[in-house]
């Protein structure tokens, strides 16, 4: 899944997925700069808290959901990083 975070120009993409290999939950956070910050998780509920608390955190900066894309399963091909 994919949501976009928009603040003026600047926008913001968080990924989420499962590593195929592994099992864990994966987040990246794609920056307006280009950084991109990726978090791994094995707790189903520590990744959900982690979500809201990224959400809560652009919202506090004035950013606006813009969008939510469902990827499909394998679009970037088998993750294994």
């Amino acid at each position: 899944m994919v949501w976009f975070f928009g603040r003026g120009s600047e926008v913001i993409r968080v990924e989420t997925r499962i590593d195929s290999a592994s099992g864990d939950y994966l987040v990246e956070v794609a920056k307006p700069d280009g950084a991109v910050e990726t978090e791994r998780f094995s707790d189903r509920d520590v990744f959900q808290q982690r979500l809201e608390a990224i959400e809560a955190q652009l919202q506090a900066q004035s950013y606006v959901q813009l969008g939510a894309e469902v990827l499909p399963p394998g679009w970037r091909g088998p993750f294994t990083s």
